[in-house]
């Protein structure tokens, strides 16, 4: 049985967006309203489903208000925002204003490796699994758009051979822009003692990611890390405003519900799935933390 919850990949935005694209590796469109409120509605748009990503998304803000959660983290992306998502992080986008306008950049990784763009860059690769967003400058708006239009010219271009190369290069610059902005925004012994906290905030998230659906205890995680579960649990409080084992539960809800929506598993294999002592104790532990059976969830 696959590990996944409902998975967004590369060829649905393709096929949903019109944009411009090489391949099935990269894309960029600006269009997004226009697909998913084609008939103009002034009220904002309302979603509950979360999804699973097999790509990076980085968006750039520029008008409206986008609320979303990434993995357990709440954002509301706006003008000069710009929001990264990685790989396999739980998504889910709670609402949408009418007015929102985004320029949006989506990157599998057999086009660009993200880890090896940030070989010398771990403070932002870390600092995007606990903010996923910057507040972005005008001088860096003015400069990522014409970044982006370059992208959107270079695409057009035929007969290129270096044309995957030159964009990875364009994409390169918005990563670094985003790191230095970072770095200038705080002080070297703020970033040294974050990056150290970070980063073990960045390993459990991982190894939750890898082992939540099997591991339910702080202990198993806290061994992993090579710490006690008492100080794994105050660092991941202190960096997240979450306990680890609020990290954990959530993220058992999160994918709960999308096999409950997404999926036709019954509750039995859900919870079996999500490696629950029974179907009873898998119900008490949803309704708990959602207010609803995994029955009245199903029907909503």
């Amino acid at each position: 049985m696959t590990d996944n919850v409902f998975q967004v990949e590369f060829s649905l935005f393709r096929e949903v967006f019109e944009g411009h694209a090489i391949e099935d590796d990269f894309m960029i469109f600006d269009n997004l309203m226009e697909k998913i409120n084609p008939e103009g509605n002034t009220n904002p748009i309302n979603y509950n489903f979360p999804i699973k990503l097999d790509i990076t998304i980085l968006v750039l803000c520029t008008g409206g208000i986008a609320n979303a959660k990434i993995g357990l983290k709440e954002i509301s992306l706006k003008k000069n925002r710009l929001a990264v998502i990685m790989p396999d992080q739980i998504f889910q986008v709670t609402e949408i204003t009418p007015d929102f306008k985004g320029m949006f950049i989506i990157l599998k990784n057999t086009f660009f490796n993200t880890q090896n763009y940030f070989v010398e860059a771990m403070t932002l690769q870390r600092i995007i699994l606990q903010q996923h967003y910057f507040e972005i400058p005008e001088s860096f708006i003015a400069e990522f758009k014409v970044i982006y239009n370059l992208i959107k010219e270079k695409i057009k271009e035929k007969n290129n051979y270096y044309k995957s190369q030159i964009i990875q290069n364009y994409c390169s610059i918005l990563f670094y822009n985003a790191c230095s902005i970072y770095v200038l925004q705080n002080s070297e012994a703020d970033i040294k003692e974050k990056t150290r906290k970070q980063g073990i905030v960045e390993t459990f998230v991982k190894e939750v990611e890898r082992n939540y659906r099997k591991e339910h205890t702080i202990s198993f995680y806290a061994d992993k890390l090579c710490l006690t579960p008492k100080y794994l649990s105050s660092i991941i409080s202190d960096m997240s405003g979450k306990s680890a084992a609020d990290w954990i539960k959530e993220y058992l809800i999160l994918e709960a519900q999308a096999l409950l929506r997404s999926t036709k598993m019954t509750i039995q294999q859900v919870s079996d799935h999500l490696n629950f002592a029974n179907q009873s104790h898998f119900g008490r532990f949803f309704k708990r933390f959602t207010g609803l059976s995994p029955r009245e969830y199903q029907k909503q």
